[in-house]
Order: structure tokens, then sequence, then C-alpha cells
């Protein structure tokens, strides 16, 4: 829900739809695609193959029921990780898109806002 707040600036007013199966999300435009947050003490490296994980299987699902998306990285090694979400989804290049230094500028920008 943090990661949807933040990233709130790059969207104009979505239907953000959520549940326990993917097929609420069926035919989305654009789905975004988020990764677990890094635990006290777990090394980077980990939190990158946790992610990994956690997107091939989220990835499959994503285009099993919006094969027409656009994808939205948002997660820690955005880098990696939009490569690995094109590769294992085989969308074209420009529908796997990765957020870079973009969230953690509008993470900064929600905390400016509304935290004072």
């Amino acid at each position: 829900m943090i990661v949807l707040q933040h990233s709130s600036l790059f969207l104009r007013t979505p239907k953000i739809v959520s549940g326990k199966h993917y097929n609420v999300t069926a035919n989305s435009k654009l789905v975004i695609t988020d990764g677990a947050c890094q635990q006290e003490g777990e090394s980077h490296p980990n939190l990158i193959q946790h992610n990994v994980s956690i997107f091939k299987f989220n990835i499959l699902n994503i285009v099993k029921y919006s094969p027409n998306c656009k994808s939205l990285v948002l997660s820690i090694a955005v880098d990696i990780l939009t490569y690995v979400a094109w590769k294992i989804s085989s969308f074209p290049q420009n529908c796997v898109i990765g957020s870079g230094c973009n969230l953690d500028s509008a993470q900064f920008h929600y905390l400016m806002e509304f935290t004072h």
C-alpha cells in the first residue's frame, strides 16, 4: 500500500483493484509490480533473490490475466527486476518499465508533504 501511495504521482485517477486472486486484475492497462521489503539484517543479494522468486509467480499471472498490459516495476533493485519481469513475461521491451529513481523521488516528496 505504501508503494501505491508513493507511486500515485505517476497515475491519473487510477482504478486500483486488489484481491486474493489475479482474476480481479483481468484486462488491466497497467499493472504495478512490487517485491518484498528488505527485512532488518537481510542482505541486498538475498532480497533480490527473494524478489526474483516472487516475480516468477507474479509475472506469469499478470501475463495470463492481462496479456496486453504495460508493467511498471517498483522495487528495490529496480533495474534487475525490470529485466527479470521483461524476460519472464516475453512482453515487448516498451511494455515493461522500471521506475528508476522516480520512486525514490516520489517517496521523498510524499514524506515531505504528508509527514510535516
